[in-house]
């Protein structure tokens, strides 16, 4: 994804949310250690905000 947007020659701001660094424990106790969806929409919401001038 990043490749084709940095090929697209996207000006905007690229940025990974990811897990905590961990081994996958198995059932619910993986839900703390994977980026949840509100983690990810959180991290969008920054992006937006911040505008397409903004690097970071």
């Amino acid at each position: 994804m990043v490749t084709a947007l940095v090929d697209a020659r996207f000006t905007g701001v690229i940025r990974q949310v990811a897990g905590v660094d961990s081994p996958l424990p198995p059932d619910k106790a993986a839900e703390s250690v994977l980026a949840s969806e509100a983690d990810v929409e959180r991290a969008a919401g920054e992006m937006l905000s911040a505008g397409p001038d903004a690097h970071g």
